[in-house]
């Protein structure tokens, strides 16, 4: 941090406002040269605004984070009609409706469709049983956890529409007599529709994924590289598959030794039990992809040398604004009970955003290396990211210039230039 006396006599301070539609370079071009000759100057930031809304909290890259398997027992697993949602899978041991799930008519037949209303037609599982994070925008983990609940409700709204056929969904497919759907499950049962699974967090921001009895013991969740990363999930969770000892009680939740057997086929889940899932780390740390903004500049300015992870290289920045990553929370309390419900207040990184107020101080100062007529300079915006890389495993911090989307869209800077004689 630097301060820079402005008080002295005979120092000569130079303003300079400039403000940008629709584009990361900004241009300024003045008819005269506006600092003195032969007099060495500083220059510092006094104002810097960016439309924050523009930027995303995490990256485009690899948006599948997590599928929704069914757990059809006695199938092999490598095998997705038998383990997607949609029910295409065919039950040789089934006489009814030729050994199919609802979700289709005999394909041998003329009347072979897709049954308005059926599961293939409700339960699809592109984009029913699969979790993207860019099915909404997503500006804070507020959106996130919008985007997580949605998909929870979607899915538990339309599997109650159709119902479970055991048969299909974690239980013998020889069944006989044909056993009754599960219960709470009875097809377009009316009224409140029990929960199959949700997603809450913790005052710390670690998300916790609820699994009820009803969805342990006939679905499973995969999760991909990405989906670990983002929602802070243990590296042994790329499998949710909940099993529960009877005898012991002894609950396992994840890996595959509890799902399928040597040969890979699916096992039955006896869970009686409401099991919840915990993350590894908070998505304060894993969501939250924007770093820094900075601005660069062709003023002949000192260089900055960076260092990242040993690679070095070098940008002329004016100066650079760690964005605030942070969150607060509130308890509540019935008496001296705590109550279940929490409180999580992040910030929405929506409108106009101001890195540096022109009623504060600047203290990035760089010495301005040449002035002899100087009448024109460009600054840039960028954006640093730090964003989750699955084919390497790793996250990736990189620096890119800020997006435009929109031409009213605009980003202001202030700078004065200082005299230092």
């Amino acid at each position: 941090m630097s301060f820079v006396e402005l008080s002295k006599p005979n120092t000569d301070v130079v303003n300079i406002e400039i403000r940008q539609e629709n584009n990361s370079e900004a241009a300024a071009h003045f008819r005269l040269p506006f600092l003195l000759p032969n007099t060495d100057y500083v220059v510092g930031v006094t104002s810097l605004s960016v439309p924050i809304q523009n930027t995303t909290l995490y990256g485009p890259q690899n948006p599948i984070l997590m599928y929704i398997r069914r757990r059809n027992v006695e199938k092999n697993i490598t095998q997705a009609p038998f383990t997607d949602l949609n029910g295409r899978g065919h039950e040789g041991l089934i006489a009814a409706n030729g050994g199919y799930l609802d979700a289709l008519v005999n394909p041998l037949l003329p009347a072979g469709a897709v049954v308005v209303g059926s599961t293939l037609d409700l339960m699809d599982q592109d984009t029913v049983g699969t979790l993207r994070s860019n099915t909404l925008p997503a500006s804070n983990i507020s959106d996130f956890l919008f985007i997580l609940n949605t998909f929870a409700a979607v899915f538990t709204k339309r599997i109650h529409a159709v119902g479970i056929d055991p048969r299909f969904y974690g239980g013998p497919p020889n069944a006989n007599p044909i056993p009754a759907l599960a219960v709470g499950t009875a097809v377009n049962a009316a009224g409140a529709v029990p929960n199959m699974f949700n997603f809450g967090v913790t005052p710390s921001g670690y998300l916790i994924i609820t699994l009820e009895p009803l969805f342990s013991n006939h679905f499973y969740l995969e999760t991909t590289a990405t989906g670990r990363a983002l929602l802070g999930l243990p590296k042994e969770a790329s499998t949710i598959a909940v099993a529960q000892n009877q005898a012991n009680g002894v609950v396992t939740r994840f890996g595959t030794a509890d799902l399928i057997n040597g040969a890979g086929i699916i096992q039955p889940a006896t869970v009686s039990v409401v099991v919840p899932i915990m993350a590894s780390r908070s998505l304060l740390q894993t969501l939250e992809s924007r770093q820094s903004i900075h601005v660069e500049t062709d003023l002949p300015i000192m260089r900055t040398i960076i260092a990242n992870n040993g690679v070095e290289s070098s940008a002329y920045d004016l100066c650079s604004f760690a964005l605030k990553n942070e969150s607060s929370s509130r308890v509540h309390m019935d008496g001296l009970k705590v109550t279940s419900k929490v409180d999580f207040i992040t910030q929405t990184h929506c409108g106009q955003l101001i890195m540096q107020s022109r009623n504060e101080q600047p203290t990035q100062w760089s010495p301005v290396l040449s002035v002899d007529d100087l009448k024109s300079f460009r600054c840039g915006l960028y954006l640093k990211t730090r964003d989750f890389d699955a084919a390497s495993g790793k996250w990736i911090v990189s620096k890119k210039q800020f997006k435009f989307e929109n031409e009213s869209d605009y980003w202001t800077i202030g700078l004065r230039f200082v005299s230092m004689d």
